[in-house]
């Protein structure tokens, strides 16, 4: 989740019919840290992007709704070190290629939450659709 969090504003979703507080991403202090999992759990990447605008639907503290923009050209790897450029570059590489995000054709890329669910008091579900992306 981002870091850090604007004003909260009255917002109802029409498509959805979901009521909360808006809460607006501060975008300066906030950023997607992601990771992806390989098949049955066999390895792992971690990777930042840089959002360029966003906003979470909360309702009694808890979490319902939200929509971020995002700047894919920034994904940036952070699970390999620094100190290994060549692994680093090469995954880069291959999460902007048209086998994953394809970052050519959509360098701007809008993720809607979908589902939200609760799985314990520290751990949170979200499933986040990417339209546009098949």
């Amino acid at each position: 989740m981002p870091k850090s969090i604007g004003n909260r504003k009255k917002r109802t979703e029409p498509e959805k019919s979901i009521s909360g507080d808006t809460i607006q991403i501060n975008t300066a202090k906030s950023n997607i840290h992601w990771k992806g999992t390989k098949m049955c759990e066999a390895g792992k990447h971690e990777v930042e992007i840089e959002l360029k605008s966003g906003y979470f639907i909360i309702s009694n503290d808890k979490l319902l709704n939200g929509n971020f923009i995002v700047d894919m050209s920034t994904i940036g790897v952070t699970d390999i070190p620094e100190h290994e450029p060549v692994p680093r570059k090469i995954l880069s590489n291959n999460l902007k290629s048209s086998y994953f995000f394809d970052v050519e054709k959509f360098p701007i890329s809008e993720l809607q939450i979908i589902k939200v669910d609760q799985i314990t008091s520290a751990s949170t579900m979200i499933n986040v659709r990417f339209p546009g992306h098949s």
